[in-house]
């Protein structure tokens, strides 16, 4: 299993353009990412936990 994810595979589980994840890590929204230069990547770690904060119970 990957530890990091693209934008781009982040956009395909999202259904979402990575134009919008760009905005969004602009806005500093979404799950934590690393960059370094101009790679952006998402720990797998970090992607699950934003899903867990922003998971809606419902009854």
């Amino acid at each position: 299993m990957a530890e990091a994810i693209t934008p781009a595979q982040l956009a395909e589980r999202y259904g979402m353009s990575e134009a919008s994840l760009a905005q969004w890590r602009y806005l500093r929204r979404g799950p934590s990412y690393i960059k370094a230069g101009k790679k952006v990547l998402y720990p797998l770690a970090a992607v699950e936990e934003y899903e867990r904060r922003n998971t809606v119970e419902c009854a």
